[in-house]
């Protein structure tokens, strides 16, 4: 179904921090790509944590929207 491709650039999102958390354990500090994997890590991480707290919102939007229909299909009964 279109969902599920819909979705999956956002499932990627955290097995790139996975995946970036791990190459920096592996890499030398004084490596010269040590610093774009940390960037490259802070950005991932930041940019996986504003898309959940933003489904969250959308979910509990949603949750509202519906109760508020079941209560104006109460009142008008």
């Amino acid at each position: 179904p279109l969902e599920s491709i819909l979705i999956m650039p956002i499932q990627r999102l955290p097995r790139y921090v996975l995946l970036l958390r791990e190459l920096r354990s592996l890499t030398p500090h004084d490596h010269v790509d040590f610093q774009n994997i940390e960037e490259a890590l802070q950005a991932s991480a930041e940019l996986t944590s504003y898309i959940n707290e933003r489904k969250t919102i959308y979910d509990y939007s949603q949750k509202l929207i519906q109760l508020e229909q079941a209560i104006d299909g109460l009142s008008e009964s």
